[in-house]
């Protein structure tokens, strides 16, 4: 429906870089993914959460 390119002859590297960054951040993470797992994503934030804290000492 007549979207604007996004490279164009008079714009250069850096506009297309700039436009282009959340595609190479998506293309980045379905990667891992890919590579990785979702298990191994999953697995990270659960041993992340699960860290527990010191014991307070209670003193009457």
């Amino acid at each position: 429906m007549g979207q604007r390119p996004s490279f164009t002859r008079k714009s250069g590297w850096r506009d297309l870089a700039r436009e282009s960054r959340t595609d190479l951040a998506q293309l980045c993470g379905s990667l891992f993914l890919l590579i990785a797992g979702a298990d191994a994503l999953d697995a990270r934030l659960a041993h992340a959460n699960s860290v527990t804290p010191a014991k307070a000492t209670v003193r009457d």
